[in-house]
């Protein structure tokens, strides 16, 4: 949420009814007809159509995009590397990098992600199948494409260590942009 405000006065549950005009009986007659948060409803799969057809001003029937749920990309890079502080998940880490080498400690870990440049939503997306992450020649290229794609990951949670805290890369300030 951003925390902005709404601007304006409560909604109807009817088109042009003032809710202070409706009575008990009506919204729950209205809710019942929607199919939401009624207790006469008698599946909870029903629901309301937020992809419907809607009418314009021009009395035309449009189909109203649904949006897509924002992606929570901590949570998934959370469950794809595990526990940060494993030699295990720091190791299959720089093996699904295609990195090659025996990655005996996390220091030797740390020290092969120092020259690799990718973006983590694409690696992410690479990692369920989704096309195949590009690995950038060099910070700069890599912070051109992050903001050219706006495919950022949250730099507070980044800089809080584990893997992440190798690959950061400074998008907005990179060493060699002026």
């Amino acid at each position: 949420m951003t925390g902005r405000k709404k601007k304006g006065g409560g909604a109807s549950i009817l088109p042009n009814t003032p809710t202070s005009t409706l009575g008990t009986e009506s919204i729950t007659d209205s809710l019942a007809h929607l199919n939401i948060g009624s207790s006469a409803s008698s599946s909870s799969t029903q629901g309301v159509n937020l992809n419907a057809n809607q009418t314009d001003m021009k009395g035309e029937t449009t189909k109203k995009k649904q949006k897509k749920p924002k992606r929570d990309i901590v949570k998934d890079w959370s469950e794809y590397i595990g526990d940060e502080s494993k030699l295990e998940n720091w190791a299959r880490f720089c093996r699904d990098l295609g990195l090659v080498g025996e990655f005996t400690s996390i220091n030797k870990c740390r020290i092969a992600l120092e020259p690799i440049w990718v973006n983590i939503r694409d690696f992410l997306d690479e990692r369920q199948g989704k096309g195949k992450a590009k690995r950038f020649q060099s910070e700069g290229a890599l912070a051109k494409y992050t903001i050219k794609t706006r495919k950022f990951y949250p730099r507070e949670k980044a800089k809080e260590g584990g893997p992440l805290r190798a690959l950061l890369a400074h998008i907005f300030s990179h060493r060699g942009h002026k």
